[in-house]
């Protein structure tokens, strides 16, 4: 039986703090399920602020509760999608809200 686990702290008062990391080479950006933005070291300037823009569409669907994931399924407004079927895609639900809240064009 599986079983969602309440985070011990309120994510819509925190801050969303931004780090530069090693990364994948193909990720220019990441949301954690805490709600902060990693950037991979390598990402080029000008990229640096529309990637913001978009991983704050993710921060905003993290905290509202819209945008969860596990190891195996993300969970969009509670509709369950297999990580397997669609980790990466452009054309993820959450990805299509990112880009229109940001008016940007990204998404793995």
């Amino acid at each position: 039986m599986a079983f969602k686990l309440k985070i011990p702290f309120d994510l819509k008062v925190m801050n969303t703090s931004v780090s530069h990391i090693e990364d994948d080479a193909n990720v220019l950006g990441r949301t954690t399920s805490s709600g902060n933005i990693t950037l991979s070291k390598d990402i080029p300037n000008e990229h640096v602020t529309p990637v913001i823009k978009h991983e704050l569409g993710h921060v905003d669907d993290v905290k509202s509760g819209a945008l969860a994931w596990d190891d195996k399924n993300f969970y969009w407004h509670g509709k369950k999608y297999s990580k397997a079927k669609w980790q990466g895609k452009k054309n993820a639900p959450w990805e299509s809200n990112a880009n229109k809240e940001s008016g940007t064009n990204y998404g793995t």
